[in-house]
């Protein structure tokens, strides 16, 4: 059983500024700059990475498609994560389990957007990539705030690695 990531109350929690100005950081992609709209706070951490609370959320340079995104540690650059971010209408997960992780950690239902924490990586043979999300453990975001948060979800239906197969957009 994985453990429940739930949030601290902010004043658990150590305090972490966000950035007013543009941060340019050198990531395995290479050179971004993410200004101030594109940075979260993850008061908590993500799972393993409790120390890691400023992220930049950025674009993915080819081949990666562009339906990927990167969020990339601002205050440790080797650390950065794929996620894919889902519209509410289309996500592999039921409406009931995304309201009550947004009760656990704080955030209104409809102002959340969620991503998954994937995997890539080039399949076996050569001939094209592997992708696969966790749906076990969204991280839910609300932009307008620049909060985020990583919930393991109590209803354990869903898999820690789910394969994309073929990937078109559609889980």
């Amino acid at each position: 059983m994985l453990p429940n990531l739930q949030s601290a109350p902010e004043s658990e929690a150590q305090a972490v500024a966000l950035p007013t100005e543009t941060v340019v950081v050198e990531t395995r992609f290479g050179t971004y700059q993410f200004t101030g709209s594109q940075t979260l706070m993850v008061p908590n951490g993500l799972l393993g990475f409790p120390n890691q609370r400023l992220f930049g959320l950025g674009n993915l340079p080819e081949p990666v498609p562009e339906d990927f995104k990167l969020l990339q540690s601002l205050e440790d650059t080797p650390i950065s994560f794929i996620v894919l971010p889902v519209a509410k209408g289309e996500l592999p997960i039921d409406a009931a389990d995304i309201e009550d992780a947004c009760n656990v950690v704080g955030f209104d239902p409809d102002e959340i957007h969620v991503m998954f924490l994937c995997t890539i990586s080039p399949k076996s043979d050569g001939t094209g990539i592997d992708i696969w999300a966790n749906l076990r453990a969204p991280v839910l975001a609300d932009l307008g705030a620049r909060q985020a948060r990583q919930y393991v979800l109590r209803n354990d239906r869903y898999p820690l690695r789910q394969p994309l197969d073929n990937w078109n957009g559609e889980m």
